[in-house]
């Protein structure tokens, strides 16, 4: 699978469609979130902009994919919000029917009182959002590092209408390492007042370990009822802004704003739901996320509506090796579940795991090694170990478990074998070797020597090398 994904990529079409798809996890150079400004619009739709002037009633910018071109101008009051690339913004008011727009801003706060959690979520079950927002900010303010005012200020954010706001505040706590149950919760919460109930239901499944927070489960549902969003409708400006879309989606992506990502591709979705490129760049920040069952649903739906000639069949036997790369994970993630290998709460969707395959061949004797690991630690993973091996017409499958420890490019392990042929046996097994991995840190080229000393005084005590490759599964550790 990889050598095919290899050959694909050499060509010249091959390269071609994986950059234009991103259906591939490539590096992209890291720029800064606020590249341009951006007009957020009373039809739902985002113009990417450079603004000129902002007048008493009209707005003047340029296009950002062509700032060289002509002068456009639009209406104050057909623009609810002005995001600036220097992070600053301007919104406007808006009529009231058009308040369920992906970002709409409520009036200003005015609290006063004391800023406290117990504060903030007493406004929050009171409905009074405009005001807990205020309260959030300055608990953020005062420390950003805290985990619990971070998603619950985006909770805040999403029953104002501040979607984008809501996402960006989530993946900033995300990315600083938050992966509690509480985190999940709040995540799915703001999805499902966006209206997508599928994802919140991906992100969380309530049972008997896994409960929302007690202050607002009783609130939240009728918050989405009252509170969810209507769905965007097509126009024709958003279609004529595609590909600024979709290259900031890929941008954010890139840059691991995943769930920001993930809700402009939706945005891209409803607005072009019989083109197969928006359901490929959308299933990389589900995959990211770990959401891979949804990752794997959208490049099926990409691969259906590609049509079929000579251009595209590469693009779908890229397409196709991809899909094959997400079942195995889904694959490898089911079989840490059985054997009781899965992370902590909070970061089940992500499992730790590698996979390696190697061989030996030589004229006399044939040696064929695989096996599953789980990262306990940063430098150590378990190991469950499997082999096939042939010499001098005597064939034996071992099967065992082993410890495996990694100090920059050196492996080092140790396990117990069960060793099964013409006779049955278990050996110690001692492994030393050298691992070079390639500078995304998702797979490495692996030589293994194993020595493997028989504790039957009968069984003679052996010494194999295995060349191979081990793919990892997850955020290396």
């Amino acid at each position: 699978m990889t050598n095919a994904l290899k050959k694909g990529i050499k060509s010249t079409a091959g390269m071609l469609a994986v950059c234009f798809c991103c259906a591939m996890n490539v590096l992209i150079v890291p720029v800064p979130l606020h590249a341009q400004d951006k007009i957020y619009k009373t039809d739902n739709s985002v113009v990417i902009a450079k603004v000129l002037k902002v007048g008493s009633s009209e707005i003047e910018y340029k296009k950002f994919s062509n700032l060289n071109g002509p002068t456009y101008m639009v209406s104050k009051n057909d623009v609810t919000m002005i995001f600036y690339e220097n992070g600053e913004k301007e919104t406007y008011s808006r009529p009231a029917e058009k308040q369920d727009a992906y970002v709409s801003m409520p009036p200003k706060p005015h609290f006063t009182g004391i800023a406290s959690l117990d504060n903030a979520r007493n406004l929050i079950i009171n409905e009074n959002f405009n005001d807990a927002i205020s309260v959030y900010a300055q608990l953020v303010a005062r420390d950003s590092t805290n985990f619990t005012y971070q998603e619950e200020y985006a909770y805040a954010l999403a029953l104002g209408g501040i979607y984008e706001a809501a996402l960006s505040h989530l993946d900033l706590s995300r990315n600083s390492g938050n992966k509690t149950p509480d985190f999940y919760y709040f995540t799915a919460q703001v999805f499902a007042l966006m209206g997508s109930t599928d994802l919140a239901g991906e992100l969380w499944k309530e049972d008997a370990k896994n409960k929302p927070p007690g202050w607002i489960s009783l609130k939240a549902a009728d918050f989405i009822k009252a509170y969810s969003r209507t769905r965007i409708n097509s126009n024709p400006e958003a279609s004529r802004e595609f590909n600024i879309r979709f290259k900031y989606a890929n941008r954010l992506a890139s840059q691991n704003s995943n769930l920001l990502s993930i809700a402009l591709f939706r945005d891209i979705i409803n607005q072009h739901p019989n083109d197969y490129i928006p359901y490929v760049g959308y299933s990389i920040p589900l995959e990211k996320l770990g959401l891979l069952e949804l990752s794997a649903q959208s490049i099926e739906k990409a691969i259906v509506l590609i049509r079929d000639t000579a251009k595209t069949t590469e693009i779908k036997q890229i397409l196709d090796n991809r899909l094959l790369t997400i079942h195995n994970k889904i694959a490898l993630y089911h079989t840490a579940n059985l054997f009781g290998l899965k992370e902590k709460k909070g970061d089940t969707m992500n499992p730790q795991m590698l996979m390696y395959v190697g061989a030996m061949l030589g004229s006399g004797y044939t040696s064929l090694n695989g096996r599953i690991g789980y990262f306990l630690s940063e430098t150590t993973n378990g190991s469950i170990d499997a082999g096939l091996s042939s010499s001098s017409g005597s064939t034996n499958v071992n099967l065992g478990l082993s410890i495996y420890g990694r100090d920059r490019m050196f492996i080092y392990g140790c396990g117990l074998l069960c060793n099964i042929g013409t006779s049955t046996y278990l050996s110690a097994k001692i492994t030393v070797g050298l691992s070079f991995m390639n500078k995304k840190h998702t797979g490495s080229i692996d030589i293994f020597f194993d020595g493997n000393e028989s504790l039957s005084k009968s069984m003679p005590s052996t010494i194999t090398l295995s060349i191979g490759r081990s793919v990892y599964f997850g955020k290396r550790k």
